[in-house]
């Protein structure tokens, strides 16, 4: 179950009930469980739950990697050991600590709820420094739906107590208007803001002091009204200033991002497979003896349109992670016409890799039935638009022995095929197959890399008998219409 608190405006009432302080009057609206597993289903899921650690530990960059990677996000960190046994981070944590009654720094890395959302192990906890902010970035643009948030222990204790540094909040008399807020910002592909959300932490404004509060449940924020963003911003700001700046603690806690990458499709089982496209449990496109459901190197789905079924394959694929995800698109919803082949039979695949960064990778998608001679990949970006990837040459086409179309792709992080253009240890790669009739000048000749390119022998030479065939016939007739026309004029 999902119990996570969504905010009814933004009244949560007084005060707390930790440490004892009455928590009077709640008003906060429980999510309806359907409508949670309804969302939980259809999102990709940052949980940091994939993340490991030991118990009652975090992990604050001191690897030096700059960051970490759940479900289909990214996020940065910036570690500084600056010696004499002197570090400091900020960015974005993750971890497992419980203890939520130690007052200080020194419990930074807790969540004020002790476990992450509905009783996870794992969260995440974010510092905002004074270099660049907190941030999650996208392997390509998405919806995000929204995250759970609460207060660290550090802070919460902070506020609710005051420390050497900062303010008790509401003062001694609980009549100041504190107030500690978290910013989110969304960005798109080219950096310029879609929107921002704000989220008290914290808020003494109220008149009636009964209503004043600090979370300290895991509370759902709607990010829905960003729109499609290419990556979060986060940054917070507190009535408690100095001269330095902000006196509360610059600390929150984060669970449960959730994101739609896919569409809209439901994923109840989380296997990167939208629910309504899972293949039978007999399919087997790569032709192994073991149906692709049960194999991580292959997802499978059925097409958007063909009814038939469409595969991707990263068996063999040197430097990639995991296929996140896959799924079945109508070529159609891309509203960009332009150079869009007029046939794409079998609609478009959307998949999304997880490869090392900056790597070029070679995978293969299988088509459970033959594609025509004339069939060529496009791809699509919002950058290039529509392409002809087997002209480029990073396509080529063969069969497998039962006679059934397979397409090699070569890809490469922040490069060819990459639609979101940015080394980031992902690819994403819509496109798919399209066909074209002989009249359309769009057939595919045996040097290049289209589905005419067909390297099994035996196929091979039935199809340059049929071509040298067809060639004949197109001359005789040719020939007999010139005779026809000599005759003609003959007469005259």
């Amino acid at each position: 179950m999902f119990f996570c608190l969504r905010m009814e405006s933004r009244k949560l009432d007084k005060r707390s009930v930790k440490g004892g302080v009455q928590n009077e009057k709640v008003s906060v609206l429980f999510v309806s469980l359907l409508l949670l597993m309804t969302a939980a289903a259809n999102a990709e899921v940052a949980d940091f739950e994939n993340l490991s650690l030991d118990a009652e530990s975090y992990w604050n960059g001191s690897d030096g990697t700059g960051g970490f990677f759940s479900g289909n996000a990214f996020f940065n960190n910036s570690f500084t050991d600056w010696g004499g046994g002197i570090t400091s981070w900020d960015g974005f944590s993750y971890a497992n600590v419980t203890d939520t009654l130690s007052r200080g720094v020194d419990n930074q890395y807790s969540a004020i709820t002790g476990v992450g959302m509905d009783g996870s192990s794992n969260y995440a906890i974010s510092f905002v420094g004074f270099g660049d902010p907190p941030s999650v970035s996208f392997p390509e643009p998405i919806t995000v739906s929204g995250a759970c948030f609460t207060n660290t222990t550090y802070v919460f204790w902070s506020m609710m107590e005051g420390d050497a540094f900062a303010k008790k909040f509401g003062g001694e008399t609980g009549d100041d208007p504190d107030w500690f807020k978290l910013i989110i910002t969304g960005k798109d592909v080219a950096g310029s803001e879609t929107g921002t959300v704000e989220f008290y932490l914290a808020d003494y404004r109220f008149e009636d002091n009964t209503k004043d509060y600090i979370v300290d449940q895991w509370t759902w924020v709607d990010l829905g009204s960003l729109g499609e963003v290419k990556s979060l911003e986060f940054t917070l700001s507190s009535s408690d200033v100095g001269e330095w700046g902000m006196n509360t603690p610059a600390y929150f806690a984060m669970d449960y991002l959730s994101g739609f990458p896919f569409g809209v499709h439901a994923d109840l089982d989380r296997n990167g497979i939208p629910d309504d496209q899972e293949v039978d449990v007999n399919v087997d496109l790569n032709s192994d003896g073991i149906p692709d459901l049960f194999q991580s190197t292959i997802k499978s789905v059925n097409t958007a349109e063909g009814n038939t079924q469409i595969g991707l394959s990263i068996e063999g694929s040197l430097n990639v992670t995991e296929i996140v995800g896959i799924e079945a698109v109508n070529a159609d919803t891309i509203a960009d016409d332009v150079s869009r082949p007029t046939s794409m039979p079998w609609g478009l695949l959307d998949f999304t890799l997880r490869v090392t960064p900056g790597t070029e990778v070679t995978v293969r998608v299988y088509l459970n039935e033959l594609a025509p001679d004339s069939a060529k990949w496009y791809k699509y970006d919002s950058t290039n638009g529509w392409q002809d990837y087997s002209d480029l040459g990073y396509a080529s086409f063969h069969l497998t022995p039962g006679g059934k179309t397979v397409v090699t792709l070569v890809l490469q992080d922040g490069g060819h095929g990459d639609s979101d253009g940015a080394v980031n240890g992902y690819i994403s790669d819509p496109g798919g197959l399209a066909t074209f009739s002989s009249s359309s000048g769009g057939d595919v000749g045996s040097t290049g890399g289209g589905g005419g390119c067909f390297i099994d022998t035996a196929v091979s030479g039935s199809k340059c008998k049929a071509l040298h065939i067809s060639l004949a016939i197109l001359v005789l007739g040719i020939l007999t219409r010139a005779c026809l026309a000599l005759r003609s004029s003959g007469r005259r």
